[in-house]
C-alpha cells in the first residue's frame, strides 16, 4: 500500500528554525490538548531552540486547540506567556 507521512520532528525543526532566523526569539508551540499525542513535533521545536541557544520555555507550549473559540484561547495564553518574558 502507498502511503504518505510526515517527519513531524523536521516539519517543527525546520518551522521553528525559520522563524528564528526571521529575529523572532519568543516562539510558542500550539499542540493539541494533549501534547503526548505528537512528541516529536515538540522535540523538534524543542531542538531548534536549543540548537540557537534560546531557552526552551515550558510556558509556551500552549495545548488545546481543536475549534475556532479554542484556537483563539491558546493564541491569547501564547501572546500572554511571550510577553510574561523568560520562565521555564
Amino acid at each position: 500500500m502507498d502511503t504518505v507521512s510526515l517527519d513531524h520532528f523536521q516539519t517543527a525543526y525546520h518551522a521553528t528554525r525559520h522563524l528564528l532566523g526571521l529575529g523572532h526569539r519568543s516562539i510558542a508551540y500550539f499542540c493539541f490538548a494533549r501534547p503526548e499525542l505528537n512528541p516529536r513535533q515538540q522535540e523538534g521545536y524543542r531542538q531548534a531552540l536549543e540548537d540557537a541557544g534560546i531557552p526552551y520555555r515550558k510556558s509556551l507550549v500552549v495545548p488545546g486547540f481543536s475549534s475556532r473559540r479554542g484556537g483563539q484561547e491558546s493564541v491569547d495564553r501564547g501572546q500572554r506567556a511571550a510577553r510574561r518574558g523568560p520562565s521555564t
